[in-house]
């Protein structure tokens, strides 16, 4: 689909308290994304189990995320759908066409999250093809930050409307990438989906970023030993 669906939608944004630089709980409905559900939205079938670790285990998950983010570095939607919205639309308790041709920068995040982790890691973390809602419901739960170095596998919310320097409106987010490295000049470089209608690796400034989620930090954890299970599905559409 068009990258300006959700990458440009100056109406998919949470205010931002300029003191706090963080998102507030509030959401908007604007344009295609009135197709989010709210946030209760219907829970998603079962995709696999969960991973369990300890605490030492987080790096460990970090990278594999990223890992698999990074596979898929090169697909392109096909007729204006991507295969991580019809997958969203799929797991409804009705079968939801609307999602096939919707922004899917959180729903490719999603995706791989169940993948990776299972229905309830999902659930930890956040089922979502909303950034607005997604992003406000990792801050509730405290894993939000802007730190000074970008941690790789992160989640990155962005804002377009910003100048690149940090100096711009009041951010209003508008996608949401993967953290692959961060450079240490002020830029770093993201992994997202819905970017040039495929899944791209791109360097941008950082000024651009509203705010990042330590999602690893919302799993559970066990005793050691630990072990990752994956259930991954590659597929075509």
């Amino acid at each position: 689909m068009p990258e300006g669906r959700e990458m440009l939608d100056p109406g998919d944004g949470i205010p931002v308290d300029p003191s706090a630089q963080l998102p507030l709980l509030s959401r908007t409905n604007n344009g295609w994304h009135n197709l989010d559900p709210p946030l209760n939205e219907q829970p998603h079938q079962s995709a696999g189990p969960m991973a369990m670790f300890n605490i030492a285990g987080a790096d460990a998950i970090q990278q594999r995320f990223l890992g698999l983010v990074q596979s898929y570095i090169g697909y392109t939607e096909k007729n204006g759908k991507s295969k991580f919205g019809i997958w969203y639309g799929d797991q409804s308790a009705v079968r939801n066409d609307a999602f096939d041709s919707a922004p899917w920068c959180d729903m490719f995040l999603a995706k791989l999250t169940s993948d990776l982790l299972g229905d309830a890691g999902l659930k930890a973390i956040g089922d979502y093809a909303l950034t607005t809602a997604h992003a406000a419901f990792l801050h509730r739960k405290g894993v939000t930050s802007r730190p000074a170095v970008l941690p790789p596998g992160a989640f990155a919310f962005q804002n377009w409307d910003l100048d690149g320097t940090g100096n711009g409106n009041l951010p209003r987010i508008d996608h949401v990438e993967t953290v692959e490295t961060d450079h240490g000049d002020g830029t770093a470089t993201f992994i997202g989906g819905n970017v040039d209608n495929g899944v791209r690796r791109r360097r941008r400034a950082k000024g651009y970023l509203v705010v990042i989620a330590e999602w690893w930090k919302l799993l559970p954890v066990v005793a050691p030993p630990y072990a990752v299970e994956t259930n991954h599905w590659f597929w075509s559409a």
